[in-house]
């Protein structure tokens, strides 16, 4: 097995087998962020998730989690005991096409819809 040397390629790698996965009628779940915000904000979101969702053309589920920084403070490795409220959204269909304008506009939409299950504020992307 060839070693990825670098977090892009495992990242690549990483959404290969996930599409591969997707197309046999599997299910996966992405946190977009890609690592934890500051609490009450959703940070910007990776594109991974929607070259995914446009490449195998299957819909987002929005789904916001509130209470997991009492379970798992940043930079810990204790979980502790809370309690948290799993929100479920409105499944966002994926574009028609796989373009850079199309999955913007895909991240947008799921990034809001995120923003109001969790009730989060959203962070600008950075520059």
């Amino acid at each position: 097995m060839k070693r990825l040397s670098s977090n892009r390629e495992r990242a690549v790698a990483s959404m290969q087998r996930a599409g591969r996965a997707v197309r046999r009628g599997a299910s996966v779940v992405l946190f977009p962020e890609g690592t934890r915000t500051p609490v009450g904000f959703l940070g910007p979101l990776k594109k991974g998730p929607f070259h995914l969702a446009a490449e195998a053309q299957v819909p987002i589920l929005p789904v916001g989690i509130l209470g997991s920084n009492d379970a798992l403070e940043r930079g810990g490795w204790r979980i502790n005991r809370a309690t948290m409220r799993i929100r479920i959204g409105t499944p966002i269909a994926a574009p028609t096409e796989d373009t850079d304008e199309a999955r913007a506009e895909l991240s947008e939409r799921v990034a809001a819809a995120l923003a109001k299950l969790a009730e989060l504020k959203v962070l600008d992307s950075p520059g």
